[in-house]
Parts: C-alpha cells; structure tokens; sequence
C-alpha cells in the first residue's frame, strides 16, 4: 500500500495514475474539500484529513 499525500494536486494525480496503472494500491491523503472523484474513479482509497494533525497522519499511516 502506497499512501501519497497532496494526492489532488499536480503531482499527486499523476502519481496515483501510475501506481494505479500497475495495479499497486493506493491510499489519497485528500482535504475534505478537495476534488478527488478522479482518484475514486482509478481505485484509489481515499483518506480524508488534515496534515496537521498527527492523528490524522497516524490513521492514514496504517497498513502503508
């Protein structure tokens, strides 16, 4: 399990495209007010929190 965070952003998408292209799992660290109906779309789980939280990066963190 990849996690990759700012999943929304350049970057990230083009990121998760690839992973997802080889079938390799995902998980998109996404803001809650983020577009990420693309990445559900390719099969990416998605993971809504904050960066600033510890507790957030800890969840997100789990099984990667």
């Amino acid at each position: 399990m990849f996690l990759v965070t700012g999943a929304t952003g350049g970057l990230g998408r083009r990121i998760v495209r690839l992973l997802r292209e080889k079938e390799m799992p995902v998980r998109a660290f996404v803001r809650l007010t983020s577009r990420y109906s693309e990445l559900e779309h390719r099969g990416a789980e998605i993971f809504i929190g904050d960066l600033q939280r510890d507790k957030d990066i800890e969840k997100a963190c789990q099984g990667v």
